[in-house]
């Protein structure tokens, strides 16, 4: 985990607690529409379970960034399978385009075998005759001959040449993809190791693990329908959220893109994909290519070295969490080091401002 950290960096922490402070009003509001909501107070963990949910949650750390790396690979991996597929049949082609050369060098080496032997005769009847003219036909036909045959022969000599050079290109890209592969079998295993450790404990506190997520689900829910969950201010947060809402329940699995099941980066990327944006794969790639953004608005991704949610306001994301486990609604709790923002989700800019000015 130390590589990835020091890879990427961490978040600006001052960025992150300035959201914080700037929840505190909100977080009243949350509070005390809990209380007058909620009849029971939540459940406290015992210790064995409190301990149990530590390691969980390293082991998912853990995991998540296992995952991710191996999607990074796995994303690769594909790329190179496409331009193999695309070197393979830009092969044939050049395979038939050399054969269509050398027919035609033939069909020209005919030819001026031909015209050559009918120019020998049109000399000797020059020679007896003085007939220039049919002398000079018979050499400006003889030389156009002779010049297809030598264009043929570059044609045969160049595309001899693409095709040795893609050839060459595709051994190379077989080559990367056995590579590729066998890091993926690799990672392969080390992601079910994790994820092997997590279904112990997640197998042992299955019923307290469940009836939490039920806890968080009913305060999410009591919050939304109090009107306490403000709304996305652009289009496209909104339809990603509701996307997202309508995944809720569906099964997380590592690697999952949908529809049957999701791992936490492919639900993000999945859900901006149904409103038109397209993100990155990956939360590292995310990190990399999205807005950071110091005042968190519903719509916005949250970011934890390999983890990701999509935040829907008052402390609340969606996420895919870990293996055992379903898309649902879980508590901010300052898990998230960083605030994303694709840039297509960018608000207008308030009447009077800047465009471009900061939030």
């Amino acid at each position: 985990m130390h590589d990835l950290e020091n890879r990427h960096g961490r978040a600006d922490q001052e960025s992150v607690k300035s959201f914080r402070r700037g929840r505190g009003a909100v977080a009243l509001a949350v509070v005390l529409a809990l209380l007058l909501l909620t009849p029971a107070v939540r459940a406290q963990p015992t210790d064995d379970f409190a301990e149990a949910r530590r390691r969980l949650e390293a082991l998912q750390e853990e995991s998540d960034a296992l995952v991710d790396h191996y999607n990074e690979v796995a994303e690769e991996a594909d790329t190179v399978a496409a331009a193999i597929a695309d070197s393979s049949a830009r092969v044939e082609q050049l395979r038939e385009y050399v054969a269509d050369n050398e027919a035609n060098v033939r069909r020209h080496a005919v030819d001026t075998y031909k015209y050559g032997s009918r120019t020998l005769v049109e000399v000797d009847t020059f020679t007896r005759s003085g007939d220039f003219n049919s002398f000079t036909r018979a050499m400006k036909y003889l030389e156009t001959v002779q010049g297809n045959s030598v264009d043929a022969l570059r044609r045969l000599d160049e595309s001899h040449a693409a095709l040795a050079r893609m050839v060459d290109r595709l051994a190379d890209q077989e080559v990367a993809q056995k590579r590729l592969l066998a890091d993926l079998a690799s990672r392969r295993t080390q992601v079910e190791a994790a994820i092997a450790a997590q279904e112990v404990i997640v197998d042992q506190f299955r019923t307290e693990l469940e009836r939490q997520a039920a806890q968080d689900a009913s305060a999410a829910q009591q919050l939304i329908d109090a009107g306490l969950v403000p709304v996305a201010t652009t289009e496209q947060a909104r339809g990603a959220i509701e996307w997202a809402r309508a995944r809720l329940g569906t099964p997380y699995c590592w690697g999952g893109v949908g529809p049957s099941c999701y791992d936490c980066s492919g639900l993000i990327q999945k859900a901006y994909a149904s409103v038109g944006v397209l993100i990155p794969r990956t939360s590292y790639q995310m990190k990399d290519a999205l807005l950071p953004t110091a005042n968190p608005q519903p719509g916005d991704i949250g970011w934890h070295p390999g983890h990701v949610g999509l935040y829907i306001g008052a402390g609340y994301t969606i996420e895919a969490p870990r293996t055992g486990d379903v898309v649902r609604y879980r508590p901010v709790e300052d898990r998230y080091d960083v605030y994303l923002r694709p840039a297509s989700v960018m608000p207008a800019p308030a009447a009077g401002s800047p465009a471009g000015g900061s939030e």
